[in-house]
């Protein structure tokens, strides 16, 4: 306590007294030299208006009897002024200063029609004064005066020196002061200090007696009211306690803590974003439970309820809902309130969601040629088998919906080797242009058929990337095949690249139908479909660019698309750079 508010209190008086001397004897030094200077000028104003009453009177006088009654008054002055007589352009008159010629402020100022000091300083340790002397409305001659400032320095450190021995004293009683101040305010709170610090030890038994009736005398006696609250507090910590530690378990998830009557005490932030509510913490349990669409009266409504799931907005949250009790020794376990833990499952349910929808998407595609295939057999065990040519036709269909499977069973192999991390991929330096022109080469006859044209012009220069050729050609394929199908006939297929520091770019663009903003980002999950009944038309099982997208991502490559409805669509593709 004594190295810091005792010391800082100390040193506050006594740097206070130091201003304040410091800004007054400043402002009595300044007035001084104010007050000196001006008397100084007076002095000068007034031998000059003298002087130029006396000398100039009386006819037929020469400039060098007009010098000569100048200095005739200095001498009558003591000397303490020194003057001189100069001509109207300020030239010297004294034959002793012959040719002098003087341009200073004063005489410029006389040499104008009006009388002029040149101003004084410590430094130059002077003080000048011309005053005209006039002659038809012109500048005859000029008095020009100068008196000594030699004693306004005396005077002025004569003055300095006596504020410095009243700062030196005052500083020092303000010191005394200053010490028997401060140890009447550090001295009680230094005993209330150790008092607290017994306390936060646990120790609640000695109090400090203070029978000051001031501020510090009422701190004493509510610290004495608070050790007494403190041993009643300590009950209610261990509950409070375990309520924080519920909160702190919970904090990766959205936590919510309510008292008995389903006001919120704790919400934590992750709880507020999740909720998205503005006015939560003025919400009660009930009136949130209410939003999400549950109904509870009263806190006992909820202490069988495990969890639950709700949808806010296009989020799912799933409940927890861990209620806390306080132990009382007469009426035993009481319940105090409840914590709800909001855990967003979103991910989750749309994972299922897509689970669910890829279940059914694979039943319906199996589904369909499998009904074909029974459909067509059952006619032919019917007696359909005597028409040779329908025989024929039949089982050209059936041929066409088992390689359909056929096709669809190998995709779907693919895609589970790439979840399961097992593809196989044979990775090795390969020409980016030999693989694209290969892909244009097996595609060129579907295109043909249509009357597309592909056009393509490779780079002059190789360009190298790490990769499973066969794969990186699939892709390729894929794309090309999908543009040629969902393109009208007579149209263009456009393939252009571009390279920068660490990407090859390949864009792929046909003059098709396009695809919507809205099915744009769905394009490659598994079984989607922008037009679903033109697309199994035409023979797609949905898993093309599903799989696309999966040999790129196990390449460490990026695949997207571009499009505008009705103008065709635009594939990406990027290469990492050898």
């Amino acid at each position: 306590m004594k190295s810091s508010i005792h010391v800082k209190l100390i040193i506050s008086f006594v740097a206070l007294v130091f201003v304040v001397m410091l800004v007054s004897g400043t402002f009595i030094i300044l007035r001084i030299r104010l007050q000196e200077f001006a008397r100084l000028e007076t002095e000068l104003s007034e031998f000059s208006s003298l002087a130029i009453g006396e000398i100039f009177t009386g006819a037929d006088k020469t400039e060098d009897d007009y010098a000569a009654a100048l200095s005739g008054l200095v001498k009558t002055n003591g000397g303490r002024v020194e003057a001189e007589l100069l001509s109207g352009e300020g030239a010297s008159l004294d034959p002793e200063k012959q040719g002098t010629v003087y341009k200073n402020a004063a005489v410029v100022g006389a040499m104008a029609g009006h009388s002029a000091t040149g101003g004084g300083s410590l430094s130059r340790g002077r003080l000048d004064y011309a005053a005209p002397y006039m002659e038809r409305g012109a500048v005859r001659y000029i008095v020009y005066s100068q008196v000594s400032t030699q004693t306004v320095l005396d005077r002025l450190s004569s003055v300095v020196m006596t504020l410095a021995i009243a700062l030196a004293l005052a500083m020092c009683l303000t010191g005394v002061m200053g010490a028997f101040l401060a140890r009447t305010i550090t001295a009680p709170l230094t005993l209330l200090t150790k008092r607290v610090r017994e306390w936060a030890r646990g120790s609640f038994e000695h109090k400090p007696v203070l029978q000051s009736p001031d501020e510090i005398g009422q701190l004493a006696r509510t610290f004495n009211e608070m050790s007494r609250e403190l041993s009643n507090t300590l009950k209610r910590v261990t509950t409070e306690k375990n309520k924080m530690e519920i909160l702190l378990y919970n904090m990766t998830d959205g936590v919510l803590a309510y008292d008995s009557h389903g006001v919120l005490i704790e919400a934590n932030y992750s709880a507020q974003e999740q909720l998205e509510l503005k006015n939560l913490r003025t919400l009660t349990l009930f009136e949130v439970l209410e939003i999400f669409g549950l109904e509870a009266r009263d806190m006992s409504g909820l202490d069988g309820c495990a969890d639950a799931t709700v949808a806010i907005g296009e989020k799912y949250i799933n409940l927890i809902f861990s209620p806390y009790y306080e132990e009382d020794a007469e009426n035993g376990e009481s319940l105090e309130g409840l914590v709800l833990v909001l855990q967003d499952v979103t991910k989750h349910k749309k994972l299922d969601d897509m689970r669910k929808e890829f279940v059914a998407n694979v039943s319906h595609e199996i589904r369909t040629p499998l009904t074909t295939i029974k459909t067509y057999t059952e006619t032919l065990l019917d007696g359909a088998l005597e028409d040779t040519e329908l025989a024929r036709s039949f089982l050209t269909v059936v041929d066409k919906e088992a390689d359909r499977m056929t096709v669809l069973a190998r995709d779907l192999l693919i895609l589970s080797r790439f979840d399961n991390n097992s593809s196989d991929l044979t990775i090795k330096p390969a020409d980016l242009n030999e693989i694209i022109e290969s892909s244009i080469t097996q595609t060129e006859v579907l295109a043909a058929k249509k009357n597309q044209t592909i056009h393509y012009a490779p780079p002059g220069k190789a360009h190298i990337i790490n990769a499973d050729s066969a794969r990186i050609n699939q892709v390729i394929v894929n794309i090309l095949s999908n543009a040629i199908k969902y393109s009208h006939d007579d149209t263009n297929i456009y393939i252009t690249q571009e390279k920068s520091d660490k990407y090859y770019r390949l864009y792929i663009k046909d003059e098709g139908v396009g695809i919507p903003k809205d099915d744009l980002q769905r394009i490659f999950e598994r079984f989607y479909r922008v037009d679903k009944a033109r697309s199994r038309e035409m023979g797609g099982t949905g898993l093309g660019l599903s799989i696309a997208k999966e040999i790129m991502e196990a390449h460490g490559f990026h695949i997207s698309a571009a499009s505008e409805p009705g103008k065709g669509a635009t594939m990406i593709l990027r290469f990492n750079r050898v």
